[in-house]
C-alpha cells in the first residue's frame, strides 16, 4: 500500500484513537483512588494551553486530510508543544484501557510523524525548493 493512501487512514485512526483515550479517561476518573484537587490559577492556564494545543491537533488533522501545506508543521509543532505540557501536568491516573488508548494514540501519531518527514507522503506539505522555477523571480 502506497504511503499516500495510508497517510489519511493513520490520521483517522489518530484521531479516533486520541478522542475515545480522553472519553475513556474521563469517564473512569470518578472511580481512582485520587482526592479532588481544588483548581489554582497555574490549573486554568495549563487547562488553556491544553485547550489550544487540542484545537491545533483538531485544525492539523483536518489540514492533513485536506492536503494542507502548514498542516504538517502544525502537527510537528502540536507535539512539540505537547511534550513541553506534560512535565508541567501533575501526576495521572489512567485505568488501564485509557492507558493503552493512550499509547497507542502516540504509536499512531509518531507513525503519522514518520510517514510526513520520512516518506513520499510528505510531498504535498514541503515547501517548493529554493531556485525551482515555481518560485524564481522574473527579471
Amino acid at each position: 500500500m502506497k504511503s499516500e493512501r495510508v497517510l489519511p487512514i493513520l490520521v483517522y485512526c489518530d484521531a479516533a484513537i486520541s478522542i475515545l483515550s480522553i472519553a475513556v479517561n474521563r469517564a473512569l476518573a470518578g472511580l481512582s483512588p485520587s482526592p479532588p484537587a481544588s483548581v489554582a490559577s497555574g490549573d486554568i492556564v495549563l487547562t488553556t494551553l491544553w485547550m489550544a494545543v487540542n484545537a491545533a491537533t483538531v485544525l492539523a488533522w483536518i489540514g492533513l486530510l485536506n492536503l494542507w501545506r502548514p498542516a504538517r508543521a502544525i502537527y510537528f509543532w502540536t507535539w512539540v508543544a505537547t511534550l513541553l505540557l506534560l512535565p508541567l501536568e501533575s501526576a495521572w491516573i489512567f485505568a488501564p484501557v485509557g492507558y493503552m488508548l493512550d499509547s497507542a494514540a502516540t504509536l499512531v501519531g509518531g507513525a503519522v510523524l514518520g510517514l510526513l518527514f520520512f516518506s513520499e507522503a510528505g510531498a504535498p506539505f514541503a515547501r517548493p525548493a529554493i531556485g525551482s522555477g515555481a518560485t524564481e523571480a522574473r527579471v
